[in-house]
């Protein structure tokens, strides 16, 4: 009876410093990895341009395309990350790659493919790209205090490949033979860190690329109003821009030629060309960014309702500046720490998402998964005009 007394008592004593520790709560130490996905468009659903046999209904197409064009987003997110957490103190070190690239065809020639043009008259539309791929490294250090938390996060960047504006045309026309003749060409500026025709032959040596990094700075202020109400202001500074020191002519063409009379057509292969590198200062800051968050805990700890606003700026302090506003908003569930689920909507890098994330931690292992629905046209976002994916895997302890 004793010894049933006594094993009862221990277990409750462990039982209590079990949760009184918080065996889910945040890790003391912890290595994360893992990549965010994204591909979409603002007139199609992607289903329809990836299959075994194409078919394409040029009037409908040219209806969902909207004045500002067509465009193709493309984004990807590899990344690692160490942390380690002691006590109010908290330090991590993050390195990865991003990249971004939207490519826009004037609205213009979706018009002539659906509903026709005058015979004989020409009709030209801009192809534009605007193409960022940086390599990153940042040292995350957070702080605790009584009245309010503070996380700095300096970064040093190296920009890889790059490109904005113009970077061709496409021409097309209907003639006194009853031809429709299209033609692509292409004339771009490509910058790049190194020479891209000489890539496989030339060393490449990181600590010379050094002198090309570029520096920004981010920071985020919590501030607890209430026990159940956070409020959180972040920016992400651009400090000293990476350089780009090469640039590269991107020159290809196509054409294509079809006669509804005869039922008759002739294409060309795609040919294309980069050519030769020369030297450039091709000067680049990662966007920078600016928000304000809240966090609403109806229910501590379980359900977390969080809504943001703020704006971005592309290509900051150069020729090719443009800002943009961003949002986002969505709820977080958390089940005992060891499920947690998110739904959430947000505008963010020209890109609307539509998301929802599911997390499984067993305390050594955590697994972060989910799957969104984008599109750079908000409309678009939900019919199935693009997809997104992301997995993250932790471990620590």
């Amino acid at each position: 009876m004793k010894k049933l007394i006594l094993l009862i008592s221990t277990l409750v004593i462990f039982s209590s410093g079990l949760f009184a520790f918080d065996f889910f709560g945040d890790r003391f130490f912890e290595i994360k990895a893992g990549v965010d996905l994204g591909l979409s468009n603002n007139a199609t659903t992607i289903d329809r341009i990836f299959k075994q046999n194409l078919e394409i209904d040029l009037k409908d197409l040219a209806s969902r395309v909207p004045d500002s064009g067509f465009d193709l987003s493309l984004f990807a997110k590899p990344g690692v990350q160490s942390k380690l957490a002691i006590g109010p103190f908290s330090l991590a070190f993050q390195s990865g790659l991003e990249m971004h690239n939207i490519t826009n065809i004037g609205d213009d020639l979706f018009d002539f493919l659906g509903y026709g043009n005058n015979l004989g008259q020409t009709i030209t539309v801009d192809v534009k790209d605007d193409l960022d791929v940086f390599a990153y490294y940042q040292i995350a250090l957070g702080l605790k205090f009584k009245r309010f938390n503070i996380k700095l996060a300096p970064s040093v960047f190296l920009p890889l490949v790059a490109t904005s504006g113009k970077i061709g045309d496409i021409t097309v026309e209907n003639d006194a033979l009853g031809n429709f003749n299209l033609n692509l060409n292409l004339n771009a500026k490509l910058y790049s860190i190194v020479d891209i025709q000489k890539l496989r032959e030339m060393e490449i040596d990181p600590y010379a690329l050094i002198k090309n990094a570029g520096y920004d700075l981010a920071g985020q202020v919590d501030l607890p109003l209430s026990k159940k109400l956070l409020v959180s202001a972040y920016a992400r500074v651009p400090l000293v821009p990476g350089t780009l020191n090469t640039v590269s002519s991107l020159t290809g063409s196509y054409s294509f030629t079809a006669n509804l009379a005869t039922q008759s057509y002739n294409s060309s292969d795609f040919q294309y060309q980069i050519g030769s590198g020369s030297q450039a200062e091709y000067k680049i800051h990662r966007p920078l960014k600016a928000a304000l968050y809240l966090d609403y805990y109806p229910i501590k700890n379980f359900l977390c309702l969080h809504l943001g606003g703020g704006a971005g700026i592309f290509r900051p302090f150069s020729e090719e500046i443009h800002w943009y506003p961003e949002y986002i908003a969505g709820l977080n569930l958390n089940l005992l720490g060891i499920v947690k689920m998110n739904l959430s909507t947000e505008y963010t890098d020209r890109v609307f998402v539509h998301q929802a994330g599911l997390s499984l931690n067993v305390r050594l292992i955590e697994i972060t998964t989910g799957v969104s629905a984008q599109s750079s046209d908000f409309v678009k976002s939900f019919t199935g005009a693009g997809f997104g994916a992301y997995v993250y895997v932790t471990v620590g302890f």
